[in-house]
């Protein structure tokens, strides 16, 4: 017998929670500011606070990531401060 998730987005003003029947994840949202293609990297200005984080092309989740876009990311604390990662176009 197979069992049916059911998910839900709930969008509050400064992020996501995207839910289902067993748990719910958070997610930040923002917008890319800055992004650099050939050197891989650029800066996402989160929505609703003045934070700035930085992202690496290899932390997108799929798809093509261009200055404007909005996107939901994760916030990871790393040698070099905090970094946005598991970005993903909205």
């Amino acid at each position: 017998m197979t069992s049916v998730v059911k998910w839900g987005l709930i969008r509050s003003p400064l992020c996501f929670y995207l839910i289902n029947d067993n748990d719910m994840k958070q997610f930040l949202t923002g917008t890319v500011q800055y992004f650099n293609p050939e050197k891989g990297y650029g800066f996402i200005q989160a929505s609703g606070t003045k934070q700035r984080y930085f992202f690496h092309i290899s932390t997108v989740q799929e798809g093509v990531i261009r200055v404007n876009d909005f996107v939901s990311f994760d916030e990871a604390e790393t040698d070099r401060g905090i970094r946005a990662i598991n970005v993903t176009k909205l």
